[in-house]
């Protein structure tokens, strides 16, 4: 329970990736889970192959960034709580945006959407980034200007990493 505080109190901007224990049992359970969320989520809007690729390559593309920028910082030895962090968060949106994106995926046509769903599917998506950029923020030792910055080319390489396996260039 100590661990999904944490987490929330990341997600609430609160507490940092260094609030995490630097522990490989929870890294790999906080990945299975992110896998399995992510798998649920994906499986929306693609078929299972597609969505097991889909976030097969999100994780090793979250994975491959924070260990590049780590590295470049050189602070390697937070890759485990950062990666944690990452993943641990991924799973609490997912699970809250999952509900969200079934009526979109239930739905006939986009204009059959509630604006209150599209809303509040805004509001969650602009939180992750917040969230994010925090934990970036904190991970790498910059200023929150840098963090966002890191956070929006992050988010561009996995929109355009996702569009290339949704169109079939990457498999």
């Amino acid at each position: 329970m100590k661990i999904i505080r944490t987490l929330t109190d990341i997600c609430l901007l609160r507490a940092g990736p260094e609030d995490l224990p630097a522990s490989p049992v929870l890294f790999r359970t906080l990945l299975a889970l992110y896998f399995v969320v992510g798998l649920v989520v994906n499986q929306l809007q693609s078929k299972l192959h597609d969505s097991v690729l889909l976030t097969g390559i999100e994780l090793l593309v979250m994975m491959m960034v924070v260990a590049i920028l780590l590295h470049f910082r050189r602070l390697n030895t937070r890759y485990q709580q950062t990666i944690s962090a990452m993943a641990g968060t991924g799973v609490l949106f997912g699970i809250v945006a999952w509900p969200l994106l079934s009526v979109i995926a239930g739905s006939e046509a986009d204009f059959d959407v509630s604006p209150v769903v599209m809303t509040l599917l805004a509001m969650l998506m602009i939180w992750s980034l917040l969230v994010t950029a925090h934990i970036f923020r904190r991970a790498l030792d910059i200023g929150p200007g840098q963090a966002a910055v890191i956070t929006i080319a992050y988010t561009i390489t996995m929109l355009i990493v996702a569009a290339m396996v949704m169109s079939g260039i990457a498999s």
